[in-house]
């Protein structure tokens, strides 16, 4: 049962953008498309729970406690589902490839001595990162800070954690249809920035008249009947 005091993890982003980025409460709605009535009941929360340290630390990701679009996402499930993401034809045809793997195919490099960070979109609310890290010493972790670019600008998103100088990471932004962007950091000192990705939308494309205005739709129309009048007829 889901308690009152138990809020979304997006609630701390947006209460970040309206404290720290002095967002207006239209503004946020209309960036993260979230009603107003339910940024109100979110801030009314956050402001009983008298929050003064509104940092970067802030944002970092509560494992714990991820309640995006209403539903507890079970990290340790969603962490392991990466091991199952093997194609069918692999999975029918992993005896005969583990039979040729001595002869024909050699096991990929555990890492390639190179710098380097890359996203992957997975779906609306995830984006997928993986990355490889050389020569740091007395190393204990790195910070990855997901940025938000959507309006042109480098908004802090949130903070994510690893102990891996190789590694990947499946990040729940929790936002539809944003771009973002992670940077990497050992102790404070920027290492490298990845590729930006695009989130895809939760929602039906809405056509209005600035869409429907970029196309003659009618000789759209004698284009494809006069195709299907020349299949029907070569038929």
């Amino acid at each position: 049962m889901r308690k009152k005091k138990d809020l979304p993890e997006l609630a701390k982003i947006l209460w970040y953008r309206f404290k720290v980025d002095n967002w207006s409460i239209k503004r946020i709605s209309e960036e993260y498309k979230i009603s107003k009535s339910t940024i109100y009941r979110w801030f009314k929360v956050m402001e009983e729970q008298e929050i003064n340290n509104i940092n970067e630390e802030f944002l970092k990701l509560d494992t714990n406690n991820i309640l995006f679009n209403e539903n507890r996402v079970n990290l340790d499930f969603v962490y392991s589902f990466k091991d199952t993401l093997k194609s069918s034809f692999e999975q029918a045809n992993l005896i005969n490839m583990q039979s040729l793997k001595s002869d024909f195919i050699q096991d990929l490099p555990s890492r390639y001595n190179k710098d380097y960070i890359y996203l992957l979109p997975i779906d609306p609310y995830w984006i997928f990162a993986y990355w490889e890290v050389n020569n740091i010493s007395d190393f204990d972790k790195l910070v990855l800070k997901v940025f938000d670019l959507t309006d042109g600008n480098e908004l802090l998103h949130m903070l994510m954690e690893s102990s891996q100088l190789v590694g990947n990471m499946y990040i729940p932004v929790g936002v539809a249809d944003r771009i973002y962007k992670v940077k990497l950091f050992f102790k404070g000192k920027f290492l490298m920035s990845s590729n930006a990705v695009r989130t895809p939308r939760d929602t039906y494309f809405e056509y209005n008249e600035e869409f429907l205005s970029l196309y003659d739709w009618y000789e759209i129309d004698q284009a494809i009947f006069s195709v299907s009048s020349f299949i029907i007829n070569r038929i």
